[in-house]
């Protein structure tokens, strides 16, 4: 029930950051348009105008890897990470997710979902980055991100510190368990300074 839960929720911001990408499109058409025409009438004091008031509207950066459920994850992270004034970086070179679509959109939203908690904790650097490629039919994923202390550890899972432990804390374990269904590798990195997952499948 929780995992149904989950992608239900998931699927609803992905269909609600879909329709944001389609409009932004159709807004941006019709401004360049309306400045195409100030351009030829010369009435460049528009143009400014019009920049200066939608700079913010069309500054948001949006990763286009040719796989549609990737762009769409990174999209509503990325939102995300701006409202927590977190600097991304992504490197892609992916044509297949290998998984399951379901699968890879628990993962990697749980795994984003630890990055920029544990991101948003330090004051002085903020940085996620997320590195994906294939390899002949080999998924690659690692995702870093700035710490500020190193996390606790029991046999073997990651505690979280929060106050119900009961309902958080559960996002590593959920990770483990895609990655273990197709008989892939986990790797944990980390110090009092980042935290770091590898994963192959």
């Amino acid at each position: 029930k929780i995992r149904n839960n989950i992608i239900v929720k998931q699927y609803e911001e992905l269909n609600e950051n879909i329709k944001k990408y389609k409009c932004l499109l159709h807004d941006e058409k019709h401004m360049l348009n309306y400045i195409e025409e100030c351009i030829r009438t010369r009435n460049l004091e528009e143009v400014q105008n019009v920049i200066r008031k939608n700079r913010d509207k069309f500054a948001e950066q949006y990763y286009y890897t040719g796989v549609n459920v990737l762009d769409n994850i990174i999209a509503i992270a990325k939102r995300k990470m701006d409202d927590a004034n977190i600097f991304f970086y992504a490197e892609i070179d992916v044509t297949d997710i290998v998984i399951e679509q379901l699968d890879f959109i628990i993962l990697l939203e749980n795994l984003f979902d630890n990055a920029i908690e544990s991101a948003v904790k330090c004051e002085k650097e903020r940085k996620i980055f997320l590195n994906i490629e294939n390899v002949n039919s080999v998924l690659i994923l690692k995702l870093w991100n700035t710490s500020c202390k190193v996390p606790y550890v029991k046999k073997d899972r990651f505690i979280t510190d929060k106050d119900d432990s009961n309902v958080h804390g559960w996002g590593v374990e959920s990770v483990k368990s895609i990655v273990n269904k197709y008989n892939g590798s986990i790797e944990f990195k980390y110090d009092e300074t980042f935290f770091e997952v590898d994963i192959i499948i």
